[in-house]
């Protein structure tokens, strides 16, 4: 009924790479992107009818930085 849930992929060197998630309603949910030396370094979430609606960006050493379109 969700389409493609989940799709994980893991690379022995980058720790946990890749997250997406589709919901049929909102086509690409959400993509995340871990890197150890990095912390969480990039989040992004689409919605249908609002287009890219946020791209947040932490790095460790500038705190949480979000740029919204």
């Amino acid at each position: 009924m969700l389409g493609k849930v989940c799709t994980k992929i893991w690379l022995q060197m980058l720790g946990k790479v890749c997250i997406k998630i589709w919901l049929p309603m909102l086509r690409k949910v959400c993509t995340k992107i871990w890197l150890p030396m990095l912390g969480k370094v990039c989040t992004k979430i689409w919605l249908l009818m609002l287009g890219k609606v946020c791209t947040k960006i932490w790095l460790p050493m500038l705190g949480k930085v979000c740029t919204k379109i």
